[in-house]
């Protein structure tokens, strides 16, 4: 698994596993689209994905499911054109997910980022 190196020193150790599961499902997403890069886009499918965490059962409270999200990107973000590399960095936008979902954690003294705090960071 490749985490953007500047995101993986300051945070990746808070992250509780089911976040890290979210971001090794968001990593599959982007590579499956033939992305070459990381958004929020692939972040709200790892959630979704991952299935189990509070981030995911929040969003399945709410109405979303797997297979829409996934068409919904699909419509909005076109595939790529070429398989990515070995390394998919982080966009900016999903950066700014993971530092807010690292705050909502900090904020609530909690010791680690959870998918819940992922979902607040989106």
């Amino acid at each position: 698994m490749y985490v953007d190196a500047e995101i993986g020193r300051v945070m990746f150790h808070l992250f509780n596993e089911r976040s890290r599961q979210v971001i090794v499902i968001a990593q599959e997403e982007a590579r499956e689209r033939q992305h070459n890069y990381l958004g929020a886009e692939h972040l709200l499918l790892g959630l979704v994905g991952e299935g189990t965490g509070l981030g995911a059962r929040l969003l399945a409270t709410a109405g979303v499911r797997f297979e829409n999200a996934t068409r919904v990107i699909q419509q909005l973000v076109p595939l790529g054109q070429e398989p990515p590399g070995e390394k998919i960095a982080f966009t900016p936008g999903a950066q700014r997910t993971l530092e807010l979902a690292m705050t909502a954690s900090e904020s609530r003294r909690h010791t680690e980022i959870c998918t819940g705090h992922l979902l607040l960071g989106l």
